[in-house]
């Protein structure tokens, strides 16, 4: 009698203090409001911190309005920090939630799913402090049949925590992530006692992952992610820091030559500012830095380069390719900064002269070009009137359009006329097909002299064609006498 009174003295002194370490709290998030972000929400309740994210998903996790329940979409992950390390979280699914339920993917532990009691409970494998969950692409579970998208929709979560163990610190990196140019070497260091875990291959670490003994030498994009481990087993959060090395192009034609969304590092040599456009849009300054080196011509958008046309650019830019509507254009990404470029006074830009033939191709795209001995056309597309350049022949042509706003005029009333037009070559879509532009900076009517017969005024004249080939004597057509254009009829 006094032996099974003793056990059972023990059993209810481990169970008092079983309860004393593990407490079981309930979130009830229809009694509660999000704060909206940008791309998701954030929201506290007691020793809990839930922050839901889109990421690239199409649609931004919410709370619905009426019922109150926490909306999670496809490829959204929401974020649990507590100031308790964590074992157990119990998601009671709302109706919305049993229509269309994804599998979740977790940083750490497991999940099982029991429709039939409108529950997705995860497990950790050791207590965390902090675990993230992912939602699927498409349902696995719930009444309007798997292949849908993917939802995690839920009423409340009830979580159980260790209160008797102390959480443990997830690791701190010695070098920020971000984007450098140079390799980097980082250390990880944890609370005195702790083991840390690591992975570079983009998985969430576990107890079972690389341990980390030596900085770990950074050359080439990568993600480090690490965890903590105190003598119990117990795990911190997962600590993530990602490096991102640009490709380093050495002209504005090795730029030209990466994918579209590349980072690089442009190095400018000698670089010029061809023309320089800025212009307000929705209460923004925008501009467009047109810059040409020996290899070729770029567009610099938005990236607040204090230049002007001429100005001369040295330096390495960190930036974004990006074409725009098929024009080559640089923007801006967290590791851009203006200021590693130097910026000096320059000589007024010169217009490389073409034929319109040559601005069909992509070797002058944003650059400062001239066409000499075009004449100017016009054609009616819907509501829109087209005008084009067309040279002597007839046979090629170039839509011109006044993107810089300059109130350039396209006379086309007088089809004997012949123009020089300056301008940056550039692209735009037109019903869904590209096509090349030329958008003018300077458009001047040109003025020469017909006569019948002008061997005998000119005999002492050197003769040339358009395209600087000297004569021997001039032919019927535009010539070049002495310097000036003659028409021989």
């Amino acid at each position: 009698m006094v032996k099974t009174l003793r056990f059972s003295l023990f059993g209810l002194l481990m169970l008092l203090c079983g309860s004393i370490n593990a407490a079981v709290e309930n979130v009830d998030f229809t009694t509660l409001e999000i704060t909206k972000t940008d791309d998701g929400f954030t929201l506290e309740s007691g020793n809990y911190a839930f922050t839901a994210v889109k990421n690239n998903g199409q649609t931004a996790p919410t709370q619905n309005g009426s019922s109150k329940d926490i909306r999670l979409y496809a490829k959204n992950t929401i974020t649990v920090n507590s100031t308790n390390a964590m074992q157990k979280m119990v998601f009671t699914i709302s109706k919305q939630g049993l229509k269309r339920q994804a599998e979740i993917t977790p940083s750490v532990g497991t999940m099982t799913y029991d429709m039939d009691n409108s529950q997705v409970t995860w497990t950790a494998d050791a207590p965390v402090a902090v675990v993230d969950f992912t939602v699927g692409d498409k349902a696995v579970y719930g009444s309007e049949g798997a292949g849908k998208a993917g939802q995690f929709d839920f009423n409340s979560v009830e979580i159980t925590n260790d209160e008797g163990g102390a959480v443990v610190e997830a690791p701190a990196f010695s070098v920020p992530g971000g984007i450098y140019t140079t390799p980097q070497t980082v250390t990880l260091t944890a609370a005195a006692g702790c083991t840390i875990h690591y992975t570079i291959d983009g998985t969430t670490p576990t107890a079972e992952s690389t341990v980390y003994t030596e900085p770990l030498n950074i050359s080439e994009n990568t993600t480090v992610k690490a965890v903590a481990a105190d003598a119990k087993g117990t795990l911190s959060g997962v600590a993530t820091e990602t490096y991102t090395f640009p490709v380093v192009c050495a002209d504005i034609a090795a730029v030209k030559q990466q994918e579209t969304g590349t980072l690089v590092a442009l190095t400018l040599t000698d670089a010029q500012v061809v023309y320089y456009n800025s212009y307000e849009n929705n209460g923004n300054t925008n501009s467009d830095i047109f810059v040409r080196d020996a290899s070729g011509a770029i567009d610099i958008y938005n990236i607040k380069i204090e230049a002007k046309a001429g100005s001369m650019l040295n330096g390495t830019l960190v930036c974004t390719y990006s074409p725009y509507n098929g024009m080559p254009e640089l923007v801006s990404n967290e590791g851009t900064d203006a200021a590693t470029v130097a910026v000096t006074e320059g000589s007024e830009p010169v217009a490389k002269k073409v034929t319109v033939a040559d601005l069909n191709g992509e070797t002058y795209m944003c650059d400062l070009v001239e066409i000499s001995n075009v004449k100017l056309s016009e054609e009616v597309s819907g509501k829109y009137t087209n005008y084009y350049a067309t040279d002597e022949d007839g046979v090629n042509k170039m839509m011109l359009y006044d993107k810089f706003k300059l109130g350039i005029e396209f006379p086309t009333a007088d089809n004997t006329k012949t123009y020089t037009i300056t301008g940056i070559l550039g692209s735009a879509k037109l019903s869904g097909t590209e096509v090349k532009e030329l958008f003018p900076t300077k458009a001047v009517e040109e003025t020469v002299s017909g006569i019948s017969s002008i061997e005998a005024e000119n005999a002492q004249e050197a003769v040339y064609n358009l395209n600087g080939q000297r004569l021997a004597k001039p032919q019927k057509g535009l010539n070049i006498i002495g310097g000036k254009k003659v028409i021989v009829k």
